[in-house]
């Protein structure tokens, strides 16, 4: 990488590019006008001179030419003028760009701090799904099929959203993704780690080939056990629920996106998937740990 690219890369030469692009938007309209004038000035030159010695021979080109010259004069001999007008804009714009640069920082201070308190409201340690067997299909051959119900569970432990699942095997696995902040800046000091179960498989399967849980994402793709977290009356703590519905939809897109996360020093990873083998009839509570991570506990909320 270059000088250029690095330095044009940093907040000085972020600056220098925004001065560069002012100038060549001020620069280049200045020129048009000034050009017209000298064109037209030529122009009411030739006229003039054309009434004035409308009973002579004059050479229209030489005239027109003659005109743009001393059109040329004018603005040189105004030039100080000129000069003063357009420093005075410079200032003019960099007051306002220094301005908006100001209410940027102050939006983006205020967003920062709103993911903060979206951050703070993600720390889940508590029961998030209930897995229940539901049925099973001994095959010839010794094989056995199993039925799953997968049911989204709220804080107070009402039930959200249901899937069932059909495995081949006697064991069943739930996976989790695991999504750590602590390198990014709206890492809030209490909560570095989320996590939330998001693929189910089992032993008999290879964990890329099993099944997404699509009854834990909405149709935005955030999980919907943080749209039931807290207690008080709005839902959650340090924010008003319009914004951290906002910024929750906004922290996702970023968790979603690769580059982005990348970016904003977001790390998200697969965490060990927990297992369990289940008779028909007996269900299992899957909870996140404060840590990140999930395990399964006896069904007792």
């Amino acid at each position: 990488m270059d000088f250029s690219t690095n330095f044009f890369s940093t907040a000085a030469g972020s600056y220098v590019l925004k001065v560069m692009h002012f100038l060549l938007k001020v620069m280049y309209p200045l020129f048009v006008c000034s050009g017209i004038f000298v064109l037209l000035y030529g122009l009411y030159a030739f006229i003039k001179e054309c009434k004035i010695r409308k009973n002579e021979n004059v050479n229209p080109l030489a005239v027109f030419f003659d005109g743009i010259f001393c059109g040329i004069i004018f603005l040189v001999r105004k030039l100080p003028y000129l000069i003063l007008i357009f420093c005075g804009g410079l200032i003019v714009n960099s007051i306002f760009a220094f301005i908006n640069e100001v209410d940027q920082i102050k939006v983006n201070n205020q967003r920062i701090k709103e993911l903060k308190a979206v951050v703070k409201n993600l720390s889940r340690a508590d029961a998030v799904a209930l897995i229940k067997c539901t049925d099973v299909n001994h095959k010839d051959g010794g094989s056995v099929r199993k039925t799953y119900e997968f049911t989204v569970l709220s804080t107070a432990g009402d039930e959200l959203e249901t899937e069932v699942f059909e495995l081949e095997g006697n064991e069943v696995f739930v996976d989790s993704i695991i999504v750590n902040f602590e390198y990014s800046e709206i890492e809030s000091g209490k909560v570095s780690n989320i996590a939330y179960p998001y693929r189910i498989y089992s032993e008999k399967m290879k964990p890329e080939d099993g099944f997404d849980i699509k009854c834990m994402l909405n149709n935005e793709n955030v999980p919907v056990i943080y749209y039931f977290s807290k207690p008080d009356e709005d839902g959650v703590y340090g924010i008003d629920r319009e914004s951290y519905l906002e910024r929750l939809k906004e922290l996702f897109e970023i968790i979603n996106d690769d580059t982005k996360s990348r970016e904003a020093g977001i790390r998200s990873f697969h965490g060990s998937a927990p297992s369990c083998e289940l008779k028909k009839g007996e269900s299992r509570i899957i909870k996140v740990q404060g840590t990140g991570g999930i395990r399964f506990d006896e069904n007792s909320l």
